[in-house]
């Protein structure tokens, strides 16, 4: 289990074959909440790796600051790419 804060949004990546999967997780520094809007500042991205068939599922963890538009794995294998 893994506990995170200050999260605005999370995204799942499976890796077709299933031996990983990846949590892409938004977060922010600073919020600040309006009447109905709420705007996030300040943010950076983790990705959180699982390794599902290895024991006790370690994770390994990558936190980047620039704005990520997509993410892939590689179909077979454990490398991945984002833009």
């Amino acid at each position: 289990s893994k506990n995170l804060f200050s999260v605005a949004d999370c995204k799942i990546h499976w890796q077709k074959s299933g031996d990983y999967l990846c949590v892409k997780v938004d977060r922010y520094s600073k919020v600040k909440k309006d009447k109905n809007d709420i705007k996030y500042s300040g943010m950076y991205y983790n990705f959180e790796i699982f390794h599902m068939r290895e024991k006790e599922i370690p994770v390994d963890s990558v936190e980047i600051k620039e704005p990520i538009q997509a993410f892939a794995w590689e179909p077979i294998g454990s490398k991945f790419s984002i833009i």
